[in-house]
Order: structure tokens, then sequence, then C-alpha cells
């Protein structure tokens, strides 16, 4: 499995040189002007959640909406079923479209990273919390991405789903401010948003907060809970 995994990241990775421009914008300058503006307006600890925020929006955005399109397309184009039919499981191929995204957003994560440690004087306090929810985070943006793709097949309309919810996911849930700032009655919708359990694990394993690893289980949970509920109608036909 770790063989199919790697040619299937080394052939999306070939793909990086058609939109390498794009990406340098949207990836790395747009991030560290997001920040560098915003985070002139919040003070103490508050600064914290810009940073997490950042990285919470890209690696979400980046890894959903690109596992999302990916997979859209190759249905469309009818490559999905060969290799489907070749033996590598929809979740594997899911997971190296989030992987060749992932090494792609490495530089945008040591960037943002960086400004935080010399603008803003962060302090990671744990490598391994850190870790451990951005690996659950990719987990769950991938099958999120797959799961949406499975749905609605269309590429065209994968696209404007993709982005739509990738941006209300990422402004409507409690990513660049604390989830304390919800009033109670509303509070217990954030919960229906998969970036909420993926902003929360980031933001207090750069604490160092071992509640992170709460959230990671949580977002893996969800990850779950989004692949039992994808196989369902699948189930259904073949029991037909």
């Amino acid at each position: 499995m770790f063989r199919e995994i790697f040619y299937l990241v080394a052939m999306q990775i070939k793909g990086i040189k058609s939109y390498a421009i794009g990406y340098v914008f949207f990836s790395l300058l747009f991030p560290l002007g997001f920040m560098l503006v915003f985070g002139s307006f919040l003070t103490g600890p508050y600064v914290i959640y810009i940073i997490s925020g950042t990285i919470t929006a890209y690696l979400f955005v980046s890894t959903f909406g690109s596992v999302a399109n990916n997979l859209a397309n190759e249905i469309e184009g009818g490559r999905f079923s060969l290799i489907i039919g070749g033996g590598v499981r929809r979740e594997v191929y899911s997971l190296s479209i989030s992987l060749s995204q992932v090494i792609l957003d490495i530089s945008s994560i040591l960037a943002i990273l960086a400004v935080g440690f010399l603008v803003y004087h962060l302090q990671l306090k744990s490598i391994p919390l850190f870790v451990i929810a951005l690996g659950s985070s990719i987990i769950m943006s991938a099958t999120f991405g797959m799961v949406l793709a499975s749905i609605l097949k269309n590429p065209y309309v994968v696209s404007q789903y993709s982005t739509v919810l990738g941006f209300a996911l990422t402004f409507f849930a409690p990513v660049y401010y604390p989830l304390s700032f919800i009033p109670l009655p509303f509070r217990y919708l954030v919960f229906l948003e998969p970036s909420t359990y993926v902003s929360q694990a980031i933001y207090y394993s750069i604490e160092g907060n071992p509640y992170s690893l709460l959230w990671s289980l949580a977002v893996i949970a969800l990850a779950l809970f989004l692949i039992t509920t994808n196989k369902i109608p699948r189930l259904l036909k073949v029991i037909q």
C-alpha cells in the first residue's frame, strides 16, 4: 500500500508546475500579508489565534479543495474508475492527493511559523502535539473532500461548492477567535463544522495543552464518521 501511495503522490506532484505562480501568491504571500495586517490589531494571547487560524485556513481549505477537485476531475475523466479497478482504495487515493498538497503546504506552514517567531514572539510549546494535530487535520480534510466529490461528481459543481464551503467553514467557525466568544446557545452549532475541530487541535498544540489530543481524536472520529457515511449508499447497492 505504501508503494501505491508513493507513486500516486509522485503523480500528483508532477502537475504542480502548471500552477506554480498562483501557488506562490496564494500559499505564501497572501497568508503572510494577512497575518501581518490583522495580527497588528491584536495583542497578548489573541495573536496566537491569528497564527493558528491562518495555519488552519490554509491547511483545511487547500487540502479539502485539492482532494475534492482532483477526485471530481478524475471521476469525470474515467481515470478514477481505472485506479479503483486496479485495486487502489478511494481513501488511499484521496490520501495521496492530500499528501502531495501537504508537501506544498509545508513551506506555507514554516513561513507562517517564522512570522510568528520573529514578529509575534511565538513559542511552539509542543512539537509532537503540533505534528499530531496537523496529521489528524490532513486526514479529516482529505476525507471531507473525498465525500464532497463522491456526492457531487461534476467537477464544475464541486469547484463551486468546495470554494464556498472552504471559506464559509473557515470564517464562520471559531478559527481566528476563541470558541468562548460565541454565545452559548449558538456555540453548539459550530461543532457541526469540521474546521472547528481542526482549529482547536492546532491552537492547543501550539500552546502545548494536552487538550489538543482530545480535539485531534475528535478530528479522527469525524473523519471515520464521514468515511462510514460515504460507504452506506455503496453497501446498500451491494445488498440490493
